[in-house]
């Protein structure tokens, strides 16, 4: 058995994280399905927004396989996912912010008229004249 194993038990955070800290992808793999659903968990409660929250959850994955060669997990890797969640989701609340307050200085778009209400309103007229013409042909002369 491998270092860290006992049995069929499943390798503590801290190996999985020195394997993939030396590149080895799967192992990192497992420790994103370990810790991806209380990530998103978090980044939900904190953002309000499922597609907000799986965005910064996938950014906070990223940005920990980014940096995994200088950090060094002793038990668990959730706290610092949580760290970098957080940081990652204050960094979207923040753009979302500068993006609103952008957004505000400018000019009302202008307004373009609605051509499904003019064609809309010509149909009923033609029926309603229709109308017309047909008890129009139903009168006598005199």
């Amino acid at each position: 058995t491998e270092a860290g194993m006992e049995g069929s038990q499943a390798p503590d955070d801290a190996l999985l994280w020195q394997r993939a800290r030396d590149g080895d992808e799967r192992a990192f793999g497992e420790l994103f399905t370990r810790h991806v659903q209380r990530v998103y968990n978090y980044c939900f409660r904190r953002l309000g927004s499922h597609a907000l929250a799986e965005d910064v959850t996938q950014q906070t994955f990223i940005e920990v396989w980014r940096k995994r060669d200088v950090v060094f997990v002793d038990e668990s890797l959730l706290p610092y996912l949580l760290v970098v969640a957080n940081n990652v989701a204050r960094n979207a609340i923040r753009a979302a912010r500068r993006y609103a307050n952008m957004l505000a200085t400018l000019p009302p778009p202008e307004r373009v008229p609605d051509h499904a209400d003019e064609a809309a309103s010509r149909i009923d007229d033609e029926r309603r004249m229709h109308q017309v013409l047909v008890a129009l042909r139903t009168l006598r002369a005199e």
